[in-house]
C-alpha cells in the first residue's frame, strides 16, 4: 500500500482565544500586513482577514476568536511552519492574548492507492472491524466503511476518522474543506490549486482526517505544539496504513 500524501494532503494551525479584542485586532491585522507582505487580504464580516499569497499553497487567517494557519500539502507546512508559528506568537502578542482556549493541528490526509475502492474498503473488515461474515446479521455485503476514534496520544487529544473514498468523493472532501477557495483570487483558481486536486483524485485513496488538540495553553506552547502534533500525525497516518497493509498481506496468503 502507498504511504505517498506529502502533496496530497491539508494541514490546518489553529489557536482560539477570547474576544473582547476591541480596537487591537484591525490594529494587528495592519501590523502584520505590513511584515509579511501577503498578495492580498481579504476582510470578512466579522472582523476575519485573511491573507493570501497566490499560488503558494497557503493562507494566514486572523479573527476576533481565533488565528489560523493553512497549507495545501504536508510539504509545503514543513516548508512554512516556522514562520507560522511565528505571524501566530506575534500576532497573538499584539492582541494582547496570554491564555488560550484551545491549541489544534489538523491533516486531512488522502493517501492514494493503485486498488479499486471496493478492494480497499474490504480491507477495514478484519483489521479495524470485525470480519465480513460478522456482518451477516446487518447486512449483506458491507461496503463504504467509515471508522472514527477519539483518544490521546503523547499528552494530546486526539479525534481521528478514516475511510475509503472514490476519485469523486476525494474532489467534495478538497472542495468542501475550509477556506478551499481562498487559497485562489475570487472566481479563479490557481494552476497550482487545480493541479493538487487532479492528482489528489487520480486514483481511490485512503481518507484519514486527524485533528490533534489540547484545551488550554499559553503562546510558550505554540511552537511545541505545532511540531510535535505533526509528528503525531504521520505516526498515526503509518500505522492505520500498517494495519491495513498487514490485512492486504494475510488475504494473498
Amino acid at each position: 500500500m502507498s504511504l505517498n500524501y506529502e502533496n496530497q494532503s491539508l494541514v490546518f494551525f489553529a489557536v482560539d482565544y477570547r474576544t473582547d479584542l476591541g480596537l487591537r485586532l484591525p490594529a494587528a491585522a495592519n501590523d502584520l500586513y505590513n511584515l509579511v507582505k501577503p498578495d492580498d487580504v481579504r476582510f470578512h464580516v466579522g472582523l476575519n482577514y485573511t491573507f493570501q499569497w497566490f499560488g503558494k499553497k497557503k493562507i494566514f487567517v486572523v479573527s476576533h476568536n481565533r488565528i489560523t494557519s493553512q497549507t495545501i500539502g504536508v510539504a509545503t507546512w514543513k516548508q512554512e511552519s516556522d514562520n507560522f508559528i511565528s505571524m501566530t506568537t506575534s500576532t497573538l502578542k499584539k492582541l494582547e492574548v496570554t491564555e488560550l482556549k484551545r491549541i489544534g493541528f489538523k491533516l486531512i490526509a488522502f493517501v492514494p492507492q493503485t486498488m479499486s475502492h471496493a478492494e480497499l474498503s474490504d480491507l477495514f473488515f478484519g483489521s479495524f472491524l470485525a470480519p465480513m461474515d460478522e456482518w451477516d446479521g446487518v447486512c449483506q455485503k458491507p461496503n463504504d466503511p467509515f471508522l472514527q476514534l477519539g483518544g490521546e496520544r503523547n499528552g494530546m487529544k486526539f479525534l481521528a476518522s478514516l475511510t475509503a473514498q472514490t476519485q469523486d468523493q476525494i474532489r467534495s472532501s478538497i472542495q468542501a474543506s475550509q477556506n478551499f477557495d481562498h487559497f485562489s483570487k475570487p472566481q479563479q483558481i490557481e494552476p497550482s490549486i487545480l493541479e493538487f486536486v487532479v492528482q489528489a483524485s487520480n486514483n481511490p485513496c485512503l481518507m484519514l482526517d486527524i485533528d490533534l488538540f489540547r484545551e488550554d495553553g499559553t503562546i510558550d506552547d505554540v511552537g511545541q505544539f505545532g511540531k510535535q502534533a505533526l509528528k503525531n500525525a504521520e505516526e498515526i497516518v503509518r500505522s492505520c496504513v500498517a494495519k491495513l497493509q498487514s490485512k492486504e498481506i494475510a488475504d494473498v496468503r
